[in-house]
């Protein structure tokens, strides 16, 4: 798979085994890309799939919390986005 990195909040999982990431996913419109928004506000459209999160309330920051979480418990962590907005 190309896109093998999902990222959030800076950080880049390796998502390559998991084919909801693949062209074609549920999840394909997060692959290679910083979906920290996305995530915090779940939301699937490709227009919210950018990384800035700062501006997001308690909730939603909250929300972006739990995914870093799940995530880093599921994938491994590849790297780190230099000059991340918001890091």
């Amino acid at each position: 798979m190309a896109d093998s990195g999902n990222q959030k909040q800076g950080t880049v999982f390796d998502v390559t085994n998991n084919a909801a990431y693949a062209v074609g996913g549920q999840y394909h419109v997060f692959a290679g890309k910083d979906a920290s928004r996305a995530l915090a506000t779940s939301s699937l459209k490709p227009e919210d799939v950018n990384p800035e999160y700062s501006d997001l309330g308690d909730k939603e920051q909250g929300v972006l919390n739990d995914w870093f979480t799940f995530f880093s418990k599921r994938y491994n962590i590849v790297g780190k986005v230099a000059g991340s907005a918001s890091l």
